[in-house]
């Protein structure tokens, strides 16, 4: 090999070696300067009773610090941001009706440009409605203490049970309005003529109720088609209790 050619062959290594030194690593996203955002509450596709408080809570990989702030939407509506972490959102006064519902989280930066997203979806269930219908209801009445006339009968009737309505107050067996809840979680219960109870149903079927001293509301469905309660109310003196058996007819 002549001088000339060794020097051309040298060169030649020498160039390709620092091109391989020099040549740009495969494009991609650095793991370290990630940011992602993921809603943890509510778990998505979960269910959710109608009108339960809205919380929204979202964990973040954010190891450049680029996040300034989430903005939260629910039904495409906006409804607040969070500049704090750990981000989450929680609001009771937005009506969450029965059916499918969307949450939409964005992270912007410090210049409000969207760095990444996140969205789940959540179906609210109304708890009442799959009690009601017409019932057939079996009561036990007696009487207790010096109260007249003395009674201890059975009897049957077959009523219904219902959305609340205002009007049902007119035949509600205690007369005293319900507070501190919303109206629409309530249920009417017409178990004898012109005559009812009104009651919130818990997620265990219970209708228990605080009432004041001599008065008393206990009570649970086993299920959709079956309930039993017990009422009463008097005075030191006595009073009359309820014993009360619905069958869905």
């Amino acid at each position: 090999m002549g001088i000339k050619q060794l020097v051309v062959w040298t060169t030649t290594l020498s160039l390709l070696f620092l091109w391989g030194c020099n040549k740009k690593k495969p494009e991609g996203i650095d793991t370290a300067a990630q940011t992602s955002i993921t809603i943890t509450n509510p778990i998505k596709n979960s269910q959710m009773l109608e009108d339960s408080f809205l919380k929204i809570e979202v964990s973040h990989l954010d190891a450049a610090k680029k996040i300034k702030k989430l903005a939260f939407y629910f039904d495409q509506k906006y409804i607040g941001s969070d500049i704090y972490p750990p981000f989450e959102f929680i609001q009771s006064n937005i009506s969450i009706a029965p059916g499918i519902h969307y949450i939409h989280v964005e992270a912007l930066d410090e210049n409000n440009v969207i760095l990444c997203v996140d969205s789940a979806t959540l179906n609210a269930y109304e708890l009442r409605s799959k009690y009601f219908g017409n019932f057939n209801f079996k009561i036990h009445e007696t009487s207790r203490g010096g109260v007249y006339p003395k009674v201890d009968t059975f009897y049957e009737y077959q009523g219904v049970i219902k959305e609340f309505e205002y009007t049902d107050y007119s035949y509600y067996y205690f007369q005293q309005k319900w507070t501190n809840t919303y109206h629409k979680r309530l249920l009417t219960i017409y178990y004898s003529k012109n005559t009812n109870i009104i009651s919130e149903v818990k997620e265990n079927g219970k209708i228990d109720k605080q009432l004041p001293t001599h008065k008393y509301q206990i009570g649970q469905f086993s299920d959709e088609n079956n309930l039993y309660f017990e009422i009463g109310s008097g005075g030191l003196g006595g009073g009359y209790d309820y014993e009360v058996i619905g069958s869905r007819l």
